[in-house]
C-alpha cells in the first residue's frame, strides 16, 4: 500500500508518494495527520490519497500516525484540491489553512550557540573600556 502525502512545506506544490508500513496501514486514511521524511528533515503531512500502486521507486516510508482520527474530511480535500487548482496556490498551503491553528507544525531549524571568540591572554575576560567623549 502507498500514500499520497501534501507535506506541511507551503513553498512545495504537489503530493509525495511514501510506501505504508504494515503496522500503520490498518490504521490510515485519506485526511490523516503523519509525519514522513522529505529530503534530509521530519516534516507532517495529509493523506491526500491510498493507493496500491505508485509509479516512484524506491519510496521512503511514512513514519507516524499523530492522530488515528482524520484531520480532514474527503469533502475537505476536494475542496482543498479545488482551490489549489483554481487559485494555483500549492495544494499544502490550502490544506495548512484548513488545520486547526497550533495543531500542524512546520519543520523546525535547530540553532545552537558556538563560542568562536579568539584566544586572548587573559583568558577570554573582556578588558574595561574607555568612553571618551
Amino acid at each position: 500500500m502507498f500514500a499520497r502525502l501534501a507535506v506541511n512545506i507551503p513553498a512545495i506544490s504537489g503530493v509525495f508518494d511514501y510506501s505504508v508500513p504494515a503496522e500503520l496501514a490498518p490504521h490510515l486514511q485519506a485526511g490523516c495527520l503523519v509525519t514522513a521524511p522529505f529530503g534530509n528533515q521530519t516534516v507532517q503531512g495529509i493523506i491526500v490519497e491510498l493507493t496500491d500502486s505508485s509509479s516512484v521507486p524506491n519510496l521512503k516510508p511514512i513514519l507516524d500516525l499523530l492522530d488515528p482520527a482524520p484531520l480532514l474530511t474527503p469533502p475537505q480535500l476536494a475542496l482543498a484540491m479545488r482551490l489549489a487548482d483554481s487559485t494555483l496556490n500549492p495544494l499544502s498551503a490550502i490544506i495548512g489553512m484548513m488545520i486547526p491553528t497550533g495543531l500542524s507544525q512546520q519543520a523546525d531549524v535547530l540553532y545552537s550557540l558556538a563560542d568562536h571568540r579568539p584566544q586572548t591572554a587573559d583568558n577570554g575576560r573582556l578588558s574595561p573600556s574607555v568612553v571618551v567623549f
